[in-house]
């Protein structure tokens, strides 16, 4: 196949090139500047150059290609620590991703060809959430949904579209998301900032193991389905205690408040008792994680 993927790049995005090409696909990536057009060239990617406002570009390689992959999406809100200049970026990201979506969707529209995308963690907290559990919708963490939900509003409209829900850590090698940037918040406070009492559980998974799934969902999956890249639960005692014998840094309880001056938006986060199977997911895909766990990735890659 010929497939067209948005955050080609990015830590995800390469990790399912990788993928991609070693299934035998040829691959096509947008890329937003001279250094990511040149990565991808490395990696045997065809690069497209644009970024997630040039909406004609999105389209017209969507259409010459046989299936789409959607991992992009504006993340400049996880680094702001004022929370109104943060909730004002996520805003913008979420109005982007929609128009991003809609605009493929209605490129493909009748053409039967696969369109993957993918999204956060928006389910209830304290309940195990299977793929077929219904999302939160609204602000905050559950803003993301909006765009999912016209993805998948198309898969009666000719277009095989599918999302893949990721959990808050996706580790690695150059790994830069929730894990790294909690860790580096610490080396800011001197200390592992713990916001709830420990007990609560995050879901993690390992790069090769999504960029798999990702595939396979692109390759078999069915229109209007919803797939589980989930493969380890922890608390979020175990996470802090990672974090500790890492940095060398003692674990302080602090308050949410607190905890938002170094961690920003991500500080509710942590909160969150997040609990999810892909039972249906291994089945109906036959995918099988066999990817290092966080504790390994963590010895191997984190805070060199």
């Amino acid at each position: 196949m010929k497939v067209f993927v948005t955050g080609a790049s990015g830590f995800i995005g390469r990790a399912t090139c990788k993928e991609l090409l070693a299934r035998g696909h040829k691959v096509y990536g947008l890329a937003r500047s001279d250094k990511s057009i040149e990565l991808l060239k490395k990696l045997g990617v065809e690069p497209v150059s644009g970024d997630l406002d040039d909406i004609e570009t999105l389209k017209k390689n969507a259409i010459e290609s046989d299936g789409v992959i959607h991992v992009a999406y504006k993340h400049d809100f996880l680094v702001v620590k004022d929370p109104a200049e943060s909730q004002k970026l996520l805003q913008d990201a979420v109005d982007s991703d929609i128009k991003v979506i809609q605009s493929i969707c209605e490129a493909l529209e009748g053409s039967n060809k696969p369109f993957v995308g993918v999204s956060g963690f928006g389910y209830l907290h304290g309940v195990e959430n299977d793929e077929f559990s219904e999302p939160q919708r609204g602000s905050g963490p559950f803003a993301r949904q909006a765009g999912i939900d016209v993805l998948l509003s198309y898969a009666d409209k000719g277009v095989r579209s599918s999302v893949v829900r990721i959990p808050p850590i996706t580790h690695g090698e150059e790994d830069m998301g929730f894990f790294p940037m909690i860790g580096k918040a610490a080396q800011g406070k001197g200390a592992v900032m713990k916001l709830s009492d420990g007990k609560n559980h995050w879901i993690t998974v390992e790069k090769n193991d999504l960029a798999q799934l990702i595939c396979l969902s692109l390759e078999k999956g069915k229109p209007g389905a919803t797939y589980h890249a989930f493969q380890e639960t922890l608390t979020t005692n175990e996470i802090y205690q990672y974090l500790s014998e890492l940095l060398n840094l003692p674990i302080e309880e602090t308050p949410v408040d607190e905890g938002m001056k170094y961690l920003g938006f991500i500080a509710p986060f942590l909160t969150m008792d997040l609990l999810a199977s892909c039972e249906f997911t291994k089945k109906e895909l036959g995918w099988k994680p066999t990817g290092p766990s966080l504790a390994e990735d963590a010895r191997a890659y984190y805070f060199k």
